[in-house]
């Protein structure tokens, strides 16, 4: 997968996302293999990851959000 730079470009920073902007996020940015679920959910984990670290989600968001692959 290739290096990312932060994945909050042109999102706004100041407030916590929803689940409902982090997939829409998701979608825009990773454009992966179709039909590849453990590609999909690496790399759903790994955004989820990086916007926890961010502070742009809550830990309860972080521990509690169900994969949507």
């Amino acid at each position: 997968m290739p290096v990312q730079s932060s994945p909050l470009k042109g999102y706004n920073k100041t407030m916590k996302l929803t689940k409902k902007q982090a997939l829409k996020m998701f979608i825009e940015i990773y454009a992966g293999p179709h039909g590849d679920v453990v590609w999909k959910r690496e790399a759903w984990n790994n955004l989820t990851d990086s916007l926890c670290k961010e502070r742009q989600l809550t830990e309860r968001q972080y521990n509690t959000w169900t994969n949507p692959f």
